[in-house]
């Protein structure tokens, strides 16, 4: 669950976030007038400058909803917290090391149903190889890394 829920917040973060009202469409103003490329690198430029950020959402789908909390910085630390229905995991990457912590349910459902009872809710040090997918989706959240993002769309897109 916790890599699945890096991956789309990482979506979301790139696509931006709006509303579903289409009661009234509003006329565009602004940025919303400007070609993508413009307000694009106009975002690259201002993560830039961004030290770090704090995201909450909720992703839904058929098997039922998780809470996601980060707080990215700069330089690469990040805290990230997902919470569904029946567990939560909480994951601190300061590099080059990586923290766990998770409910027991959490490590049975992903796989670890033999330590389960031993790591559950405790802090765990991981080493990045075993926990490599997970941390680096975490990672991409991080505001120097949406800005190389975002600087390679323009150049490509």
């Amino acid at each position: 669950m916790l890599r699945s829920g890096s991956v789309a917040l990482v979506a979301l973060t790139i696509a931006g976030c709006g509303g579903s009202d289409t009661t009234s469409v509003p006329t565009p103003t602004g940025r919303a007038q400007q070609k993508p490329a413009v307000v694009i690198k106009a975002m690259a430029a201002a993560l830039r400058h961004v030290r770090s950020y704090h995201y909450e959402g909720t992703l839904s789908n058929a098997r039922g909803s998780v809470n996601i909390s980060v707080d990215a910085a700069r330089k690469g630390g990040v805290r990230a917290g997902v919470k569904g229905p029946n567990d939560s995991a909480e994951v601190v990457v300061v590099p080059p090391a990586a923290y766990i912590r998770a409910t027991k349910d959490f490590w049975r459902m992903n796989g670890y149903p033999s330590i389960a009872d031993r790591l559950g809710d405790r802090w765990v040090k991981t080493p990045r190889e075993t926990a490599g997918g997970a941390i680096r989706a975490i990672e991409e959240v991080t505001p120097h890394h949406l800005a190389t993002c975002a600087r390679r769309a323009i150049v490509t897109g």
